[in-house]
Protein backbone atom coordinates (compact mmCIF):
# COMPACT_ATOMS: atom_id res chain seq x y z
CA UNK A 1 0.00 0.00 0.00
CA UNK A 2 1.39 3.47 -0.91
CA UNK A 3 3.10 5.44 2.04
CA UNK A 4 3.17 2.30 4.16
CA UNK A 5 -1.13 3.22 4.54
CA UNK A 6 -1.48 0.21 7.28
CA UNK A 7 1.26 1.99 9.48
CA UNK A 8 -0.57 5.15 8.93
CA UNK A 9 -3.81 3.79 9.45
CA UNK A 10 -2.81 2.21 12.74
CA UNK A 11 -0.60 4.64 14.74
CA UNK A 12 -1.51 7.94 12.95
CA UNK A 13 -5.74 7.77 13.11
CA UNK A 14 -7.06 7.66 16.37
CA UNK A 15 -10.48 7.29 16.87
CA UNK A 16 -12.77 8.39 20.12
CA UNK A 17 -15.55 10.37 22.06
CA UNK A 18 -16.21 13.57 22.23
CA UNK A 19 -12.71 15.29 23.85
CA UNK A 20 -12.18 17.42 26.89
CA UNK A 21 -11.20 20.01 24.88
CA UNK A 22 -9.81 22.58 27.52
CA UNK A 23 -7.60 19.54 28.37
CA UNK A 24 -6.37 18.56 25.58
CA UNK A 25 -5.68 22.56 24.33
CA UNK A 26 -2.92 22.33 27.20
CA UNK A 27 -1.63 19.10 26.64
CA UNK A 28 2.08 20.04 24.67
CA UNK A 29 3.18 18.55 22.69
CA UNK A 30 -0.11 18.48 20.82
CA UNK A 31 -1.13 14.70 20.69
CA UNK A 32 -2.51 14.49 17.22
CA UNK A 33 -1.65 17.38 14.13
CA UNK A 34 -5.50 17.78 13.34
CA UNK A 35 -8.77 16.86 14.67
CA UNK A 36 -11.98 16.06 13.16
CA UNK A 37 -15.25 16.13 14.65
CA UNK A 38 -17.95 14.12 12.63
CA UNK A 39 -20.57 14.76 15.52
CA UNK A 40 -23.49 16.79 15.43
CA UNK A 41 -22.66 18.82 18.16
CA UNK A 42 -20.62 22.12 17.90
CA UNK A 43 -19.45 24.24 20.63
CA UNK A 44 -17.94 27.82 19.88
CA UNK A 45 -16.50 28.05 23.22
CA UNK A 46 -14.24 24.89 22.00
CA UNK A 47 -13.62 25.92 18.56
CA UNK A 48 -12.26 29.43 20.07
CA UNK A 49 -10.10 27.66 22.72
CA UNK A 50 -8.57 24.76 19.94
CA UNK A 51 -7.58 27.66 17.58
CA UNK A 52 -6.26 29.96 20.24
CA UNK A 53 -3.89 27.32 20.82
CA UNK A 54 -2.98 25.91 17.20
CA UNK A 55 -4.61 23.81 16.50
CA UNK A 56 -6.31 22.69 12.96
CA UNK A 57 -9.35 20.71 13.26
CA UNK A 58 -12.70 20.67 11.38
CA UNK A 59 -16.38 19.75 11.42
CA UNK A 60 -18.20 17.72 9.34
CA UNK A 61 -21.61 16.48 11.35
CA UNK A 62 -23.04 13.13 10.45
CA UNK A 63 -26.56 12.32 11.92
CA UNK A 64 -26.88 9.35 14.48
CA UNK A 65 -29.52 7.51 12.86
CA UNK A 66 -31.53 9.73 9.98
CA UNK A 67 -31.82 8.35 6.73
CA UNK A 68 -29.20 10.10 4.95
CA UNK A 69 -26.13 10.16 7.95
CA UNK A 70 -24.69 13.10 5.95
CA UNK A 71 -23.20 11.70 2.66
CA UNK A 72 -21.51 15.50 2.03
CA UNK A 73 -20.26 15.44 5.51
CA UNK A 74 -18.34 12.01 4.80
CA UNK A 75 -16.93 13.49 1.45
CA UNK A 76 -15.35 16.47 3.37
CA UNK A 77 -13.86 14.24 6.58
CA UNK A 78 -12.97 11.67 3.64
CA UNK A 79 -10.99 14.74 1.84
CA UNK A 80 -9.36 15.80 5.25
CA UNK A 81 -8.35 12.25 5.84
CA UNK A 82 -6.80 11.94 2.45
CA UNK A 83 -4.37 15.09 2.42
CA UNK A 84 -3.49 14.16 6.28
CA UNK A 85 -2.42 10.53 5.03
CA UNK A 86 -0.62 12.12 1.97
CA UNK A 87 1.15 14.62 4.61
CA UNK A 88 1.48 12.00 7.00
CA UNK A 89 0.17 14.27 9.65
CA UNK A 90 -1.87 12.25 13.06
CA UNK A 91 -5.59 12.71 13.21
CA UNK A 92 -7.65 12.88 16.17
CA UNK A 93 -11.37 11.62 14.78
CA UNK A 94 -14.33 12.20 16.83
CA UNK A 95 -17.95 12.08 17.45
CA UNK A 96 -20.14 11.98 20.23
CA UNK A 97 -18.96 8.54 21.81
CA UNK A 98 -16.36 7.08 18.97
CA UNK A 99 -18.72 4.14 18.25
CA UNK A 100 -20.48 4.85 15.39
CA UNK A 101 -19.94 8.31 13.42
CA UNK A 102 -16.15 8.66 13.50
CA UNK A 103 -16.05 4.37 12.84
CA UNK A 104 -18.62 5.04 8.92
CA UNK A 105 -15.78 7.72 8.51
CA UNK A 106 -12.85 5.33 9.71
CA UNK A 107 -14.31 2.09 7.52
CA UNK A 108 -15.16 4.43 4.50
CA UNK A 109 -11.22 5.79 4.33
CA UNK A 110 -10.28 2.26 4.61
CA UNK A 111 -11.93 1.24 1.77
CA UNK A 112 -10.91 4.32 -0.52
CA UNK A 113 -7.40 3.58 0.26
CA UNK A 114 -7.46 -0.35 -0.05
CA UNK A 115 -10.70 -1.15 -1.84
CA UNK A 116 -11.26 -3.47 0.38
CA UNK A 117 -13.56 -3.67 4.07
CA UNK A 118 -12.85 -4.05 7.35
CA UNK A 119 -12.96 -6.85 8.61
CA UNK A 120 -14.16 -6.14 12.47
CA UNK A 121 -17.20 -4.01 13.12
CA UNK A 122 -17.80 -2.39 10.31
CA UNK A 123 -19.85 0.41 11.12
CA UNK A 124 -19.98 1.61 7.35
CA UNK A 125 -21.31 -1.52 6.47
CA UNK A 126 -23.95 -1.37 8.94
CA UNK A 127 -24.94 1.95 8.46
CA UNK A 128 -25.58 0.54 4.93
CA UNK A 129 -27.51 -2.34 5.94
CA UNK A 130 -29.67 -0.46 8.34
CA UNK A 131 -30.44 2.22 5.96
CA UNK A 132 -28.51 5.19 7.17
CA UNK A 133 -26.30 5.42 4.09
CA UNK A 134 -27.40 4.45 0.47
CA UNK A 135 -26.80 0.34 -0.18
CA UNK A 136 -23.25 -1.46 0.07
CA UNK A 137 -22.63 -1.40 -3.56
CA UNK A 138 -23.84 2.42 -4.45
CA UNK A 139 -21.32 3.14 -1.53
CA UNK A 140 -18.60 1.61 -2.64
CA UNK A 141 -18.77 3.08 -6.33
CA UNK A 142 -19.09 6.25 -4.80
CA UNK A 143 -16.36 6.14 -2.43
CA UNK A 144 -13.88 4.68 -5.83
CA UNK A 145 -14.76 8.42 -7.27
CA UNK A 146 -14.28 10.03 -4.24
CA UNK A 147 -10.60 8.31 -4.65
CA UNK A 148 -10.44 8.77 -8.40
CA UNK A 149 -11.55 12.48 -7.17
CA UNK A 150 -9.14 13.47 -4.51
CA UNK A 151 -6.19 11.41 -6.70
CA UNK A 152 -7.26 14.19 -9.71
CA UNK A 153 -8.11 17.07 -7.59
CA UNK A 154 -6.06 19.43 -10.00
CA UNK A 155 -8.17 18.65 -12.71
CA UNK A 156 -11.69 20.00 -10.98
CA UNK A 157 -12.20 23.77 -11.02
CA UNK A 158 -15.57 23.08 -9.02
CA UNK A 159 -18.00 20.31 -8.59
CA UNK A 160 -15.84 17.65 -7.32
CA UNK A 161 -18.62 17.15 -4.73
CA UNK A 162 -21.15 16.70 -7.87
CA UNK A 163 -19.01 14.58 -10.05
CA UNK A 164 -19.06 11.85 -7.56
CA UNK A 165 -22.53 11.41 -6.88
CA UNK A 166 -22.92 11.90 -10.75
CA UNK A 167 -23.12 7.98 -11.20
CA UNK A 168 -25.55 7.30 -8.16
CA UNK A 169 -28.19 9.41 -9.40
Amino acid sequence: MQNDFKNWFENKLSISGYPNVIRLANVQPKPFDVMINVSDEFYFKHSEVLSEKGFIWYWFPLAQKSKDMGMISIFGALQVLYKCYNADKSVLLHCRKGSNRSQVVKAAFYYLITETHLSNRNMLLYNCQTKHLPEQEQIEKWLLRCKRAFVNQHLFKGNMLDWTFKELE
